[in-house]
């Protein structure tokens, strides 16, 4: 028999640590005072709305199921495009 590995329904990556050691969360929360209390210079040119919970979607590490249990922000605001950016790099 084979064991399903379960994959996080709604974990979340900080998009200032991937370069170095990946940091992940269960929660939005918990990435966003991780963005305030370890990365208070990358967060002063952040768009204030960055870590909300639909905007968390593009830092998911399965977008899939983060967007059937969280809403999704499908407008490109500054804040998305921010989050791409931060991905895309």
């Amino acid at each position: 028999m084979f064991q399903s590995s379960k994959i996080p329904d709604d974990d979340v990556l900080c998009p200032f640590c991937v370069s170095g050691k990946t940091r992940e969360f269960k929660k939005f929360g918990d990435l966003r005072h991780h963005a305030r209390t370890k990365h208070p210079i990358e967060m002063e040119h952040a768009p204030k709305g960055l870590f909300s919970t639909k905007t968390c979607f593009y830092f998911s590490i399965n977008p899939l199921e983060y967007s059937k249990l969280h809403g999704v922000d499908e407008e490109m605001s500054p804040e998305v495009q921010y989050a791409r950016y931060l991905m895309a790099k």
